[in-house]
């Protein structure tokens, strides 16, 4: 937010401005090196006496106006005292750092004074933030463009990181009796664990089919793999039939298929399982979402 009055330096400061002058006896009226905030900023010295602000003096911008003209050849001089003492200031909430922020040392969300979420426009950084040291934040750090590690190219730059869970459904045919499923998504990487159970199937000859968090990509020939670690009370199982897990494009789905003694694959359906069965799967595809 802004400052109302002369804006607070930042850090410590702990230097007086001295201005000397050589009075006439007539002139009133002087010109100071810089502008202090109020009169009370300023000590001014007349033979070395002190002189009380207001009634001996006062001052606008630059210039301090005496009562009464200092005699010739009096010591005259005026001290600047404004902001001699004054600690590091922190920065309360919504406060804007307009360009460049360049941080030598270790920056940490407390001796910033950042008490909440830090983000690019809550932090009021319009410029390139550079941290020379050690950038420790205890907050949510919200990067809305993306994070680029090693390189700003698209290549270095990571987009979108989610973790989450989905319920996977089968197909029509099969009564599901417990499905869970996580995930986590870096970029176009998602990576899952599933495992549904069900408590009974019929004999449909149609596609048996579980449903994915996300689509599959587009890619025909770079999807990903998945692994079967348990298929269990499937007929197709018992018959040592070799099943695995397809993804076909654009489709956020797990299609089964199963092979017999390398001969050609055919579908798993819900024909081919039993009761009180379960699934379990994990592994990686690619998605274009």
């Amino acid at each position: 937010m802004p400052f109302l009055g002369k804006t607070p330096a930042q850090g410590f400061v702990n230097s007086v401005t001295k201005d000397d002058f050589t009075p006439n006896g007539t002139t009133t009226a002087f010109t100071l090196s810089k502008s202090p905030a109020t009169v009370n900023e300023l000590e001014v010295y007349v033979g070395n006496v002190r002189q009380e602000p207001t009634d001996a003096y006062s001052v606008s911008g630059t210039t301090l106006t005496m009562t009464e003209a200092p005699a010739t050849g009096t010591n005259f001089y005026v001290m600047h005292i404004g902001g001699t003492t004054q600690s590091s200031t922190t920065l309360p909430g919504g406060s804007v750092v307009p360009g460049a922020l360049s941080v030598s040392g270790t920056l940490t969300a407390a001796s910033a004074g950042v008490t909440g979420a830090l983000t690019a426009a809550s932090a009021g950084v319009t410029g390139n933030t550079t941290v020379g040291g050690t950038l420790v934040n205890t907050g949510l750090i919200t990067a809305s463009a993306g994070v680029a590690v090693g390189g700003t190219g698209s290549a270095n730059t990571l987009d979108d990181y989610e973790e989450g869970t989905w319920t996977p459904t089968f197909s029509s045919g099969v009564t599901a009796a417990v499905t869970t499923g996580k995930y986590t998504k870096v970029g176009n990487v998602v990576t899952i664990m599933l495992s549904a159970q069900y408590s009974s199937s019929t004999t449909a000859t149609n596609q048996l089919i579980l449903s994915l968090p996300f689509a599959v990509t587009n890619n025909a020939t770079l999807r990903g793999a998945l692994s079967i670690g348990m298929f269990l009370k499937a007929t197709v199982v018992s018959s040592s039939k070799i099943i695995y897990a397809q993804l076909d494009p654009n489709a956020a789905e797990i299609n089964f298929r199963y092979s017999n003694n390398g001969g050609s694959w055919s579908a798993v359906t819900p024909n081919d399982l039993g009761s009180n069965g379960e699934i379990q799967i994990g592994g990686s595809y690619l998605t274009d979402a």
